[in-house]
């Protein structure tokens, strides 16, 4: 699985095929059944509509200008493999989250709303965010190429834990790298070590009785790096 340089925001589908080895056909069923969101970049003004109790969605009357990568939700199937998308949002669970959604749709002339945007139309257009790459792989433990299912990165999320870290870090106004390609990152072997003891920890916990279990700093750092972790 190939790395993924430290800053990359968006894959776009090729790539993610390429990194989870799988069909165009995989990935349009993953995104028909929310198991991913994909996101599309949009440039223009869109309505606001905001939810309120129930889920009840209202319009707000100032628009907003756009310019920026937005998810694709509200997904609606209309084929075996392709669907339309109603609304678009800042945060993939906005439904859930009740964020701000902004409208993909535009009136027919007979007054019907009619989606803006078709999974088959605007495929080549789409891409998934780093952060839904990274949750997808984290949840489901889709481990690919040189990296195989291990107990350690499917009882832990390694990558939550690297996280974790990180913003104790940050609190802590530890020194990042300073040069290289991670200037202005904090190393990835510290980090590994880092995650290894953390899960060293949880694993003295969980096994009162026995001997726990360990893993290496270096192989959770190889892990992150592989992952495209910063």
């Amino acid at each position: 699985m190939a790395t993924i340089p430290a800053g990359r925001m968006q894959l776009q589908f090729s790539e993610v095929m390429a990194r989870w080895q799988w069909s165009e056909v995989d990935l349009k069923d993953a995104i028909i059944n929310k198991i991913v969101t994909p996101t599309v970049f949009v440039k223009g003004t869109l309505l606001i509509y905001r939810q309120g109790s129930g889920g009840v969605r209202q319009q707000v009357t100032q628009a907003i200008a756009i310019n920026d990568w937005l998810y694709l939700v509200d997904v609606r199937k209309t084929a075996p493999f392709d669907c339309e998308f109603f609304y678009l949002a800042k945060v993939p669970d906005a439904f859930a989250s009740g964020g701000d959604l902004f409208t993909v749709v535009q009136m027919t002339p007979g007054g019907h709303l009619r989606p803006r945007y078709y999974l088959s139309s605007i495929f080549e257009l789409c891409a998934l965010s780093m952060d839904e790459v990274l949750r997808y792989e984290s949840l489901h433990g889709q481990l690919h190429g040189a990296v195989k299912a291990r107990w350690w990165n499917t009882e832990h999320n390694v990558v939550a834990i690297a996280d974790s870290v990180k913003e104790k870090w940050k609190a802590s106004n530890r020194d990042v790298n300073q040069s290289g390609a991670r200037a202005g990152l904090y190393p990835i072997d510290a980090i590994g070590k880092a995650v290894a003891m953390e899960i060293a920890k949880i694993e003295r916990t969980l096994k009162a009785t026995g001997k726990a279990r360990t893993i290496g700093g270096k192989t959770i750092s190889t892990f992150l790096k592989e992952r495209g972790w910063s």
